[in-house]
């Protein structure tokens, strides 16, 4: 028996012993990974201002507008409305942000991880007041 034959009745078990399909495990797995990136980005701007990320700025801002039309249950999009337009606006304004404001940003990044099933621990984002180190130091001219 070839392997595609094989794994074709392999699924089709599956299906109808109610495990999940391999489909549906993978996209599990491609959406958290998606998921995690973005919010990894979003966190470390907000660790850090940064000047001139304005185009990332941009994608940050549709990400948060996918997660909320389109990977939220529709039930749940008006409860949690008030969170993605203060993180959007938030955005928007990035980087003439306060601490208070970047704080405040992390524990609704938190939220969003609860949101979705994912755990994050917000007491492990070091908010700095100016860029980070490195940068500001860097030696481009190095022989």
């Amino acid at each position: 028996m070839n392997t595609i034959k094989q794994c074709i009745i392999k699924i089709e078990n599956d299906e109808e012993q109610n495990f999940p399909s391999i489909l549906d495990v993978q996209a599990k797995d491609f959406f958290i990974g998606w998921f995690k990136n973005k919010m990894t980005i979003l966190l470390l701007m907000i660790q850090s201002p940064i000047r001139g990320a304005g185009e990332s700025m941009k994608k940050l801002s549709y990400f948060l507008d996918e997660l909320h039309h389109h990977f939220m249950n529709s039930r749940l999009q008006g409860n949690h409305s008030k969170l993605f337009r203060w993180l959007k606006l938030f955005v928007s304004r990035y980087p003439a942000v306060s601490m208070h404001q970047r704080k405040t940003a992390v524990q609704l990044c938190k939220k969003l991880f609860n949101l979705y099933g994912l755990p994050m621990d917000a007491d492990d984002v070091v908010l700095r007041e100016g860029p980070l180190p490195f940068l500001k130091t860097a030696n481009y001219n190095a022989k």
